[in-house]
């Protein structure tokens, strides 16, 4: 890419998955994990201090206020974080599996995790990847119903409104997206929290005797992204 982007030949030395290479007094280890989320994403490791440069894998959106986890998990950034990987990642979750399973045979040993944005996990960096395997399985939360819907004149609005307040008085937490006139959820936003829903409530009027375009788009978005293959029973 580099000769045809700007013509010139560097010196650069193309690493095999699962080479390492000594720099200085230092070793650095290569790891091949295609698709988490481009073709040719590649992991660094550095075993004398045990840390693990991820790239895309184990990111997060948003700007924390700090570098690192030391803090502890909040909800606000766990949240943005199953962002990330539903919609950056979402539709090659099953690669996020296969690159955590093969640090695992690998024998890697992560003191350190970081990516290329988010935080930089060192004070705990199982809990990122327990979040990760949970996502990428779509594993459902018990009791969280994600509602979406689209209403031209009020009417699917209503509905879903009577759907919502009986699983509210069932003991469900649910979490509601419109697009209305006066309301336009984040498509994002949908998708991050449909990936860990037990279940999803979804209202559309007629258009054109088929479904409203824009709810016809976000479900196409929700089975590739965060469709799973082991649903909960309500």
């Amino acid at each position: 890419m580099i000769e045809s982007f700007y013509h010139i030949s560097p010196k650069f030395r193309a690493v095999a998955d699962g080479s390492e290479i000594p720099v200085g007094s230092e070793s650095l280890k290569f790891f091949y994990m295609p698709w988490v989320h481009w073709p040719d994403n590649i992991m660094t490791y550095a075993p004398s201090i045990g840390v693990l440069f991820s790239s895309d894998a184990f990111g997060s959106y948003s700007i924390p206020s700090t570098v690192f986890d030391d803090g502890g998990l909040s909800t606000t950034y766990i949240h943005y974080a199953r962002k990330y990987l539903a919609t950056v990642v979402g539709h090659y979750r099953e690669h996020v599996l296969k690159a955590i399973n093969k640090l695992g045979e690998a024998g890697i040993e992560m003191k350190v995790i970081a990516p290329v944005h988010g935080l930089v996990w060192r004070s705990n960096p199982k809990e990122i990847i327990e979040y990760y395997l949970k996502w990428a399985r779509a594993e459902g939360v018990k009791g969280k119903v994600v509602a979406v819907y689209a209403s031209m004149y009020g009417f699917v609005e209503k509905a879903v409104r009577e759907v919502t307040e009986e699983l509210s008085e069932r003991g469900f937490k649910v979490i509601t997206y419109a697009f209305t006139d006066s309301q336009h959820s984040l498509l994002s936003e949908v998708v991050g929290d449909a990936l860990d829903a037990q279940a999803l409530v979804i209202g559309v009027g007629t258009y054109e005797a088929g479904v409203f375009p824009l709810i016809e788009h976000l479900a196409e978005l929700l089975a590739r992204k965060t469709a799973s293959k082991n649903p909960y029973s309500l």
